[in-house]
C-alpha cells in the first residue's frame, strides 16, 4: 500500500487506545500508527520483539502489516497471537481474512469460526461459514460482464474519489503541494484536479482520452487537505470533503468536514459554507448528493453509530440542512462504511470493510423495496472488487460505464482511478397475442444462458442485458399460450447498444370434453355428479363434481382415447358407449349430455314424468334411457318400463324386445352394486292363479338371460304379479281393444337396494 498517511485522513482518522505504553519505542511506534507511517512502526515492533516478546507489540504489528497490504507478514505474527487467551474475536477475524488472501479458506474458514464462537450474532454469519464458496461467487459474479482499465493521467502519487463534471472528472490527488514535516519527511496534500474526458465509440466498445490534468479551482484548493466532491445535477453547486481547521485535539488527530460552495460567474465559486454538523469531535466526509438536491448522504464516526464509520444522510428543509438520520445496521457494520454514492435510478453505492468481501474496503450497493426500505447489501464482485481497497466509485446515469479507486498492484501509484465498462448489449423484447397484437404481461421468459427466469411487464416487455459475441436461446411460458423460442446473437453489436424484438404467442387450444349432466326425470342439471375419465396407457385425470350447472370440462393428452363415466347417488350411473379420442383429426373440443335415471326418491316425493322441452342442447351422444313406469310404488323406489311384451299366454319375449334386455344387462353391468327387482305383469283375461303363475315364468325367463350374460344371481330377483297391478282399467269384464291389453302385459324393473345389504 505505501505511504497512505495522507488520504487515510480521508477515510478517517484510526484513534489508538494508549494501552501499550510499556515503553518508550512502543509510545514512539504507537505515534507512528496514529501518524498512518506503518513502515516506521513496523521497524520500531520489530526492533522491540527481538528482545520482548510482547504480544501487545505483535498485535499492532499485525495490524500495521495488514494497512500496508502485506498479507503474508500479516498472516504470520496474527498466527503468533490469535490462541493467546487475551486474543480478541477481531483479531481472529482478521486473521481468517488474511488467510482467505494468502488462498488457504479452508484454514480461514475454521477461524471464521472461531471468531462466530464469540461473536454468533454476527450478520455475516452465512458467509463466514461459507467463505470459500462465496470467495469463489464473488470472484466469478461479473466477470465477462465489465471490462476494468487503467486510466492514462493517474500519478505516482496519490489519485482518487473521481465525480463527474461537465466534460470530465474532478478528482483529489497529491501529485502536488509538497512540504516537509516535522521529521524531515517529504508530504503532500490533497488538492482537487481537473481531467477533460471524451467518450468514443469505437468496434472494440467504448474508448476513453483523457486530456492533461490542471489543478480545479485555486479558490477551492487551501494548504490544507481537499477531497472527495460531489457535485448538483447542474454543476452550479459542489460539496467536498476537507481538513477541518481547528486547534487540534488531544490526540493530534485533525478532523474532516464537508463545505459547499455556488459557483459564479466566469467559473468562480462563492464563500466556503461549512455544514451545521461539521464538529471538532468526529469527522464527516465523502458527499453525495440526490439528483434533486435535497438529500446528501455522507460518512461519519460521529457518536451512536453502529462502529468505525458510519453512513448518514441528511435533508434540505427550507435551506437547512436537518440533523443527520443514520442509515441503520442493514448498511452500517462494526466496520467502516466510506465514500457513498447515490446513483440516479436510486441505488447506494458505497465501500465498506465490514460487510464480509473479497478484501479491504468493497465496493457495494443496497436498494430500497416497495416499502421504501433498504434491502440485502450486494458485493459488486471481481473485477471491480479485488483483495486490496476498492472505494470511490461512480456510475454514469444510462449504467454503462464509470470509474472507481483502487489500489491493486498494476497501477501508477499508491492510489489510483480506473474506469470500467459493462461489456452487456441490451436486449428489449416485446410479446404480443398473435391474434389480437395486443400486448402480454406475466409471460415468463427463461433464458439457457442465465439462470434467472424474467417476466414480461404491463406493456408485455421484457428487459435483459447480453454479453457481446453471445448466442442466447430464450424459451416462453404463459397459461392458455403455446410456447415459443427465440436464438437472439449480439455478434453484430457493440457494448451499449440495445437491440429490440417482437415475439408473437398463439392462444393454446385446448383438447376439451366439456357437457353436462341432467337428472332424466325433471330435464334439469344435477348438481353433485361424478365424472370419471377411463384411459388405457395414458396419464390418469382427476375426477370432477358438477355444481348447480351440471356442467363439467375435462382437459385431455394428445394421443389418447377415452371413455366417460357418471355417477351420483341414487342414480343408475352411466358410461358413454361412444369413446372420446385426440388422435389424428379428432375435434379439439367435444361434447356431450348424459341423462341420469333417479331410481330411488327420497321423502315421498311423487314421481312425475316431464314433457317439458330440456334446458340444454340436443347432443348426438346422449345416453339411451328407460321410461318410467305408470305405476307408483309407495317406497320410493321408481319402477321402469322394459318395452318387452309377450303374445298372449306365452313367455317368450317377441323379437323387438330383444334390444331392450340388451339395455338393461348394460346398465346393470355398469351399476355392478345394484340388487334389482325384475317383476312380470299379464292382462285380466284368464283366471287369476293362471295369470299369476305365467308373470312368474316371464321374470323368471327375464332372468335367466341376464344371468347367462352374467349378472350375478344373487343381484337378481324374478317377481311374477299376474293382473293385481294393471295400468288402465281393463280389469275382468271390461270391453278392451288389443293394444289396450298389451299395456298390461308388460315387464319392469326398479332397485332393491346395494348388493350385501340386509
Amino acid at each position: 500500500m505505501g505511504k497512505r498517511q495522507f488520504i487515510l485522513l480521508l477515510f478517517f482518522s484510526i484513534i489508538c487506545s494508549g494501552i501499550f505504553a510499556q515503553s518508550a519505542k512502543m509510545r514512539k511506534a504507537l505515534r507512528y500508527i496514529e501518524a498512518f507511517k506503518y513502515e516506521k512502526a513496523i521497524e520500531l515492533y520489530l526492533d522491540i520483539l527481538e528482545k520482548d516478546d510482547l504480544p501487545e507489540a505483535k498485535a499492532q504489528l499485525a495490524a500495521a502489516y495488514r494497512r500496508i497490504n502485506d498479507f503474508k507478514n500479516a498472516e504470520f505474527w496474527y498466527s503468533q497471537i490469535v490462541s493467546l487467551p487475551e486474543a480478541s474475536p477481531e483479531q481472529k477475524f482478521n486473521y481468517a481474512q488474511m488467510l482467505m488472501h494468502n488462498g488457504k479458506c479452508n484454514l480461514a474458514e475454521y477461524w471464521f469460526k472461531q471468531y462466530l464462537n464469540l461473536r454468533p450474532y454476527d450478520e455475516r454469519k452465512e458467509a463466514l461459514l461459507n467463505a470459500c464458496a462465496h470467495q469463489q461467487e464473488l470472484m466469478s459474479k461479473i466477470v465477462g460482464k465489465v471490462e476494468v482499465r487503467t486510466t492514462n493521467f493517474n500519478s505516482e502519487q496519490q489519485d482518487l474519489g473521481p465525480a463527474f463534471f461537465q466534460n470530465g472528472l474532478v478528482y483529489a490527488s497529491n501529485r502536488e503541494g509538497k512540504t516537509v514535516d516535522m521529521d524531515g519527511e517529504i508530504r503532500y496534500f490533497m488538492d482537487l484536479f481537473y481531467v477533460d474526458a471524451q467518450l468514443h465509440k469505437t468496434p472494440q466498445g467504448l474508448q476513453f482520452s483523457f486530456g492533461e490534468s490542471e489543478q480545479f479551482s485555486n479558490r477551492l484548493n487551501s494548504k490544507l487537505h481537499e477531497g472527495i466532491v460531489a457535485f448538483s445535477k447542474d454543476f452550479k453547486e459542489i460539496f467536498y470533503t476537507r481538513s477541518r481547521k481547528s486547534k487540534k485535539n488531544k490526540s493530534n488527530i485533525i478532523r474532516l468536514e464537508i463545505v459547499s460552495a455556488k459557483q459564479l460567474e466566469a467559473g468562480k465559486w462563492s464563500e466556503l459554507e461549512p455544514l451545521p454538523f461539521n464538529s471538532d469531535q468526529y469527522s464527516v466526509a465523502h458527499p453525495s448528493l440526490s439528483p434533486d438536491g435535497q438529500r446528501l448522504y455522507f460518512s461519519s464516526d460521529m457518536p451512536g453509530g453502529f462502529g468505525g464509520k458510519d453512513l448518514y444522510m441528511t435533508t434540505l428543509a427550507e435551506g437547512q440542512w436537518t440533523p443527520p438520520v443514520n442509515l441503520g445496521p442493514t448498511i452500517n457494520t462494526s466496520g467502516d462504511e466510506l465514500f457513498p454514492y447515490l446513483h440516479r435510478d436510486g441505488s447506494l453505492y458505497f465501500a465498506s470493510d465490514g460487510h464480509f468481501g473479497l478484501g479491504g474496503q468493497d465496493i457495494y450497493v443496497v436498494r430500497k423495496n416497495e416499502e421504501n426500505e433498504w434491502q440485502k447489501v450486494e458485493n459488486l464482485g471481481y473485477p471491480i472488487n479485488s483483495i486490496y481497497d476498492d472505494f470511490g466509485i461512480i456510475l454514469h446515469p444510462d449504467g454503462n460505464y464509470g470509474f472507481f479507486t483502487s489500489n491493486r498492484d498494476g497501477g501508477s501509484g499508491q492510489d489510483d482511478i480506473y474506469s470500467f465498462f459493462k461489456t452487456d448489449t441490451y436486449i428489449e423484447l416485446q410479446i404480443t397475442d398473435e391474434e389480437s397484437g395486443q400486448p402480454l404481461s406475466g409471460v415468463q421468459v427463461q433464458n439457457e444462458c442465465r439462470p434467472k427466469t424474467l417476466t414480461s411487464d404491463a406493456k408485455g416487455r421484457i428487459y435483459m442485458q447480453m454479453r457481446l459475441n453471445e448466442c442466447c436461446a430464450l424459451q416462453t411460458s404463459l397459461a392458455s399460450y403455446l410456447p415459443k423460442g427465440i436464438d437472439i446473437c449480439t455478434d453484430s453489436l457493440s457494448a451499449g447498444d440495445t437491440l429490440k424484438f417482437s415475439l408473437s404467442l398463439k392462444m393454446e387450444q385446448k383438447l376439451l370434453l366439456r357437457g353436462m349432466v341432467y337428472d332424466q326425470r325433471t330435464n334439469l342439471p344435477l348438481d353433485g355428479a361424478v365424472l370419471k375419465l377411463i384411459t388405457n396407457g395414458c396419464s390418469p385425470v382427476r375426477p370432477i363434481v358438477t355444481e348447480k350447472t351440471g356442467k363439467f370440462e375435462f382437459e385431455l393428452e394428445e394421443g389418447c382415447c377415452y371413455q366417460l363415466r357418471a355417477e351420483k347417488g341414487n342414480y343408475f350411473a352411466q358410461t358413454v358407449e361412444e369413446e372420446f379420442c385426440t388422435q389424428g383429426d379428432s375435434p379439439k373440443e367435444m361434447e356431450v349430455e348424459i341423462g341420469l335415471q333417479p331410481f330411488l326418491i327420497e321423502n315421498g316425493t311423487q314421481i312425475i314424468a316431464t314433457t317439458e322441452p330440456r334446458v340444454y342442447k340436443e347432443k348426438a351422444t346422449e345416453v339411451k334411457t328407460f321410461e318410467v313406469s305408470y305405476q307408483q310404488e309407495d317406497d320410493g323406489s321408481i319402477p321402469y318400463l322394459l318395452n318387452i311384451y309377450y303374445d298372449f299366454g306365452r313367455t317368450s319375449v317377441q323379437k323387438e324386445g330383444v334390444s331392450e334386455l340388451v339395455k338393461l344387462y348394460k346398465l346393470l353391468a355398469d351399476n355392478p352394486e345394484l340388487v334389482v327387482e325384475i317383476s312380470s305383469h299379464t292382462d285380466s283375461r284368464g283366471n287369476n292363479a293362471y295369470n299369476l303363475d305365467l308373470s312368474q315364468r316371464r321374470a323368471n325367463a327375464v332372468v335367466r338371460y341376464l344371468i347367462g350374460q352374467g349378472i350375478e344371481a344373487d343381484r337378481l330377483v324374478a317377481k311374477g304379479y299376474g293382473e293385481t297391478k294393471l295400468v288402465n282399467d281393463c280389469s275382468d269384464g271390461q270391453n278392451c281393444t288389443e293394444e289396450q291389453h298389451q299395456l298390461n302385459r308388460r315387464t319392469e324393473f326398479k332397485v332393491l337396494g346395494l348388493k350385501g345389504q340386509k
